[in-house]
């Protein structure tokens, strides 16, 4: 909003005083402070929502339900990882079997 502008549109022509650029400044940063204002009142109201939809929510059973899908990549993850090691053991095992006897 307060990016780059041109300080010069501000000015008028009409009038020796200069009292229109004040009133259009005073205008421009008005109207930035309101957007600002406004903004912030649709952040609020999305927080305020999110809140409000967690609270009515059973608040135990949300955590002990992201607590199991938890627990479940968890054990998933484990799983794999186990395989990868039986993979790299057999894989060691093979090769030092090929070194003892002198087979590539």
């Amino acid at each position: 909003m307060f990016g780059n502008y041109d300080p010069s549109a501000f000015h008028a022509e009409s009038d020796e005083s200069g009292a229109e650029i004040y009133v259009a400044l005073l205008l421009y940063f008005l109207l930035g402070f309101l957007v600002i204002i406004v903004l912030f009142n649709v952040l609020i109201a999305i927080v305020w929502e999110s809140y409000s939809i967690i609270k009515n929510e059973d608040a135990d059973e949300l955590f002990w339900s992201n607590r199991l899908e938890f627990a479940t990549e968890v054990k998933v993850i484990s799983k794999w990882l186990k395989n990868l090691c039986k993979w790299v053991e057999k894989l060691f095992e093979d090769k030092r079997f090929q070194d003892e006897h002198g087979n590539l």
